[in-house]
């Protein structure tokens, strides 16, 4: 009783304390901001319908179909630069000749070893196959943010200080591990350049990108056998 007495008087002395006022100001104002940052996290979020169900239209075709609307809602939203992850050479240079002629108008000529009508509508392929001064050339633009989006394989994961804005996976892939998915969203954002980053999933079925997300990574084991000469 005496406890509990003495714990409600000084319950009261802390509600009547002189800097109760100061404190609840505080938590209005942290209330206020922690608000005004999920409605902004909302409303950058992009949502695309045909992407996130069981069924449909999923996989290369759908990329190849609603790749310019995919373009549109990352220029509407703000979301550039963008890494566009496929992990195939091939679905890479595909995708940036059919972006290229969905904004040109016309079809791509040119070769992916210097890349130079494609880069100048902000547009890159980057890939293991290509030459080292085309690889640097692509990446001084990025970083200088003279390139909207990059279609890349795993080359752009690691190893590289090539920070971004977003983050598209576009289909699924046997390489697109949850550890793969670490590594590339580890891209998007950046302090002192990208405050925020942001992941899309385009073309892969609700299940695959929640065990993306979901999963643990996997455990690392260190193997040093013992024998009498030594390790």
């Amino acid at each position: 009783r005496l406890y509990d007495r003495e714990l409600k008087r000084f319950v009261g002395w802390l509600y009547r304390g002189p800097f109760v006022r100061p404190l609840l100001q505080v938590l209005r104002a942290l209330s206020g901001d922690l608000n005004s940052m999920f409605q902004r996290l909302y409303h950058r979020q992009v949502v695309l319908d045909q992407c996130t169900g069981e069924s449909g239209d999923v996989g290369s075709s759908f990329v190849h179909t609603h790749l310019r609307a995919l373009y549109a809602l990352l220029a509407e939203h703000r979301l550039f630069p963008a890494i566009v992850f496929s992990f195939s050479r091939a679905e890479c240079e595909s995708l940036a000749r059919r972006l290229y002629t969905d904004l040109s108008g016309g079809d791509y000529q040119g070769d992916f070893v210097q890349q130079g009508p494609l880069m100048d509508a902000r547009l890159a392929v980057h890939h293991s196959a290509l030459r080292k001064d085309t690889l640097y050339s692509i990446e001084t633009r990025f970083a200088s943010r003279g390139l909207d989006v990059v279609f890349a394989t795993g080359t752009l994961a690691t190893g590289v200080n090539l920070p971004c804005c977003t983050v598209v996976f576009a289909g699924s892939s046997a390489f697109l591990s949850p550890l793969c998915y670490q590594q590339c969203t580890g891209r998007a954002g950046r302090r002192g350049l990208e405050p925020m980053g942001n992941v899309v999933f385009f073309g892969l079925p609700q299940s695959r990108f929640t065990r993306l997300m979901t999963a643990g990574l996997p455990k690392i084991h260190g193997h040093m056998p013992l024998t009498a000469t030594g390790p």
